[in-house]
């Protein structure tokens, strides 16, 4: 019989409506099997008593709308910055405070608390 030699670890909670969030790290990444694209933003609470780790796979895609899970933090980035491009450079999010206002497939809104 075969040995499994992966590693099982805790999952990553999913960010939550109404909460507020400091952004820690974006990477790009690639699904292993389906080749998906996406930028995964990791979080933190900013409840001093939540200790979870937190993330959210924001999907690449040719068109990118305003209310997807992509499409809301540009959106939320570029306003915060006045700058309609600044949402576009990951680097820019780093570090930052978010409200996440609504997280419902298709009606993402955060907003740039700081």
């Amino acid at each position: 019989m075969p040995k499994i030699n992966e590693k099982l670890v805790e999952p990553q909670k999913d960010i939550v409506e109404s909460e507020t969030y400091i952004i820690q790290k974006i990477e790009e990444v690639i699904t292993e099997k389906s080749k998906y694209e996406a930028y995964k933003v990791s979080l933190k609470s900013t409840n001093s008593n939540d200790e979870n780790e937190y993330a959210t796979m924001l999907w690449k895609s040719e068109t990118i709308p305003t209310n997807s899970k992509l499409g809301s933090f540009i959106d939320a980035f570029n306003v915060f910055l006045k700058d309609d491009n600044a949402g576009y450079e990951t680097d820019n999010w780093l570090n930052h405070k978010i409200k996440i206002k609504t997280w419902r497939q298709k009606n993402r809104q955060i907003e740039v608390i700081s």
